[in-house]
């Protein structure tokens, strides 16, 4: 028997959107969509000027400055490096509270964690997470840390400085995010 095998196929359609800020170029939209039924459409556009191309970056249909975009990049991944450090701290310190504790049951380490606000979601998840994770691993850590500052002994002014110099960072990152330059569609 002889079966062929159905194949969709994609039909690519490209046409000028508008032109470009300086307008010697064009910002191109390119639409991919198959023959299937409930495939839908992929949409992208494209920057298509040498001179704009190096110094604006198009996206989410709107051109933005790159020299405008350096500083909130940089404070980003910095914020970034320091909720990173934050999250590497918070286990160790859940995990000596545990310690402290002794042995007790998983429904008891759960309801600890729920009491410290820590929730790790629901018992059943909790269960599987801890076939190979430790209860620091597992626990949810908020933006503020109090559940983590309430058992945090030897190493709280550790995770107090982590905390403020995200928080920092966050304010940083904002304001320059603020000072991005960004220009909408020119209009042709």
């Amino acid at each position: 028997m002889d079966r062929k095998r159905a194949v969709s196929r994609v039909e690519l359609v490209s046409w000028r959107e508008t032109s470009c800020l300086c307008g010697r170029g064009q910002v191109t939209r390119h639409v991919a969509s198959t023959d299937y039924v409930f495939g839908g459409a992929d949409v992208t556009f494209s920057l298509d000027c040498a001179e704009c191309s190096k110094l604006w970056r198009f996206q989410h249909k709107s051109f933005t400055l790159r020299s405008s975009e350096v500083e909130a990049t940089a404070l980003y991944a910095k914020w970034n490096a320091a909720c990173d450090a934050i999250r590497a701290v918070s286990p160790r310190i859940v995990d000596a509270h545990f310690t402290t504790l002794g042995k007790i049951s998983k429904k008891a380490e759960m309801a600890e964690l729920t009491r410290l606000g820590l929730n790790p979601g629901t018992y059943r998840s909790y269960l599987d997470a801890r076939h190979t994770k430790s209860p620091g691993q597992i626990a949810f850590l908020h933006d503020d840390c109090e559940g983590v500052f309430a058992i945090a002994d030897a190493e709280a002014s550790t995770l107090r400085e982590l905390v403020r110099i995200r928080d920092e960072l966050r304010r940083g990152w904002e304001a320059a995010g603020k000072r991005v330059v960004r220009r909408g569609l020119p209009s042709s």
